[in-house]
């Protein structure tokens, strides 16, 4: 019986295989969604296989912040990594199986996919998908492959390190590093870890020190972080940031919560309503609710007390909602009822449905993420105090105040943010030239853009030198409106070998 539906099961899916599906992305809607997608029916056993495979193509790839994939398996929807790059010609695209736990998933019994393209623009386009297929069983690579692979990796580095030393550095260009961790790179410390970004040539250092209700530095406003082990890790990453000439701001990861935070206090927080509930009445313990006045007056106090420590800098991260689902706590409504004057009809249906109060909503949203940054930046600059107000923004100027309540092309006009770092963290140059050339286009060239270069996140091919490279000299020989200089994501070792590669 069991063979009979697999076959069965195999049968409708070569029967899709031929079809082209066509998704209408409504992006010139006068409330946008925030998103176009579809699901695919396509029942198919993936146990022997790597994934799907198909060719895929947009409209404009210009109108799409990004792309994600679900496959619908044993009854869950999982997601799938899915980047199809440069697609407004068709791409053949392979997506992956995730990584599950041994038993967790029956492969087996996939019934159907989803795919998803996330609103980056204003205008109207398309998806399109055709020709659907099991994908064969993955092939492990033989040891002259990866001999051959690894060498056109070294020759691809040496290529493009040779063009890179050729390129003119550009006067007055700035180089950061952003630091997740607290004592930055693993087992060396901040004095070596330091010492080594003056060697590759940086000029600032952006540390994460806090994140929410934590810092890793003795402080009147934050609890310890379990990160810092009892020690003052601000106190040890300055030192050692002025002894090198490096600037240190200081990363905050605004409304998370981790580092230690007990579940006593994330209980506590619950019950005084200063957590994130979705718009099905989730709570969400790991983000903080932006409109809750604690939550607020905790940021901006925590600021303001590194100002006062002596740091180059104050840097936002985080500074916006998970997605469109957040935040629809009684707060949240409480205040959004306040701020217009109204009782919402259904809650929170109206914010939904209703194009007049989806409007009032989404503005509520963007002024609530909006307001600790215009805080901390009218003290700062009011006040006369030295120190820069920075962010690590998403990449999409026209949709993110939508979609996560982040108007950062807004906080630059206004001049709000001393410089800014959009988190552009691709692997292929094409995408990365295509984001800078966007936000050129989108965002005033009055505040400094750091862009962020990805290098954690990159594939581990042995292409780092190249990749890295490529980048910055992009950046350097093209010099898009409004940027000098970048930003690499993250002090590691990784980043220790890559600046011995260049050397």
């Amino acid at each position: 019986m069991r063979s009979a539906l697999l076959v069965a099961a195999l049968g409708l899916a070569l029967c899709a295989a031929g079809k082209e599906y066509r998704i209408e992305a409504d992006f010139a809607a006068e409330v946008p969604p925030r998103r176009a997608m579809r699901d695919i029916k396509f029942p198919c056993d993936l146990t022997r296989s790597e994934g799907l495979e198909f060719d895929f193509k947009v409209g404009r790839r210009a109108e799409f912040s990004l792309f994600s994939f679900h496959y619908q398996c044993d009854g869950k929807w999982l997601s799938a990594k899915f980047g199809p790059g440069r697609c407004e010609d068709w791409v053949h695209c392979l997506v992956k199986k995730p990584e599950t736990k041994k038993g967790e998933v029956d492969w087996s019994h996939v019934t159907a996919f989803r795919v998803s393209g996330w609103r980056g623009g204003t205008n109207n386009t398309y998806m399109a998908i055709r020709d659907v297929k099991i994908a064969p069983p993955p092939r492990k690579e033989t040891p002259e492959e990866r001999e051959r692979r690894l060498a056109a990796a070294v020759e691809s580095n040496r290529v493009a390190l040779a063009a890179f030393k050729a390129t003119p550095v550009p006067q007055g260009e700035r180089r950061f590093s952003w630091s997740h961790s607290a004592v930055g790179i693993k087992d060396r410390g901040w004095e070596k870890s330091v010492e080594m970004l003056k060697k590759g040539g940086f000029t600032d250092l952006i540390a994460n020190l806090t994140r929410g209700p934590r810092a890793a530095y003795r402080s009147d406003v934050l609890a310890m972080a379990d990160v810092a082990e009892g020690k003052d890790r601000l106190e040890e990453c300055l030192a050692a940031c002025r002894r090198h000439g490096i600037r240190l701001h200081i990363w905050n990861c605004c409304w998370r919560t981790g580092w230690g935070t007990t579940k006593e206090e994330l209980a506590k927080f619950a019950a005084e309503g200063r957590v994130q509930r979705s718009n099905e009445g989730h709570a969400k313990s790991e983000w903080l609710c932006p409109s809750h006045p604690a939550n607020r007056q905790m940021l901006v106090d925590a600021m303001m007390e590194l100002v006062r420590k002596g740091v180059d800098g104050v840097h936002f991260d985080y500074i916006r909602y998970p997605d469109g689902s957040y935040c629809f706590c009684d707060g949240c409504r409480e205040r959004f009822e306040a701020s217009v004057g109204e009782k919402v009809p259904q809650w929170p249906g109206s914010v939904f449905r209703d194009t007049g109060w989806r409007k009032r909503w989404l503005k509520f949203r963007q002024d609530t993420i909006t307001s600790p940054v215009r805080e901390v930046a009218e003290r700062i600059h009011g006040g006369g105090l030295r120190a820069e107000v920075s962010a690590a923004v998403f990449c999409w100027p026209l949709a993110d105040p939508d979609s996560v309540g982040q108007d950062w092309a807004m906080w630059c006009e206004k001049g709000y943010l001393d410089f800014v770092c959009p988190m552009t963290y691709s692997n292929t140059l094409e995408s990365f030239m295509a984001s800078q050339r966007l936000h050129a286009e989108q965002v005033t060239p009055k505040v400094p853009r750091y862009p962020g270069i990805g290098l954690s996140v990159w594939p581990k091919d042995g292409l780092d030198i190249a990749r890295f490279t490529d980048q910055v000299r992009f950046l350097r020989s093209e010099r898009p409106r409004g940027v000098n200089g970048f930003t690499v994501f993250d002090l590691t070792k990784r980043l220790s070998d890559l600046v011995d590669g260049i050397q």
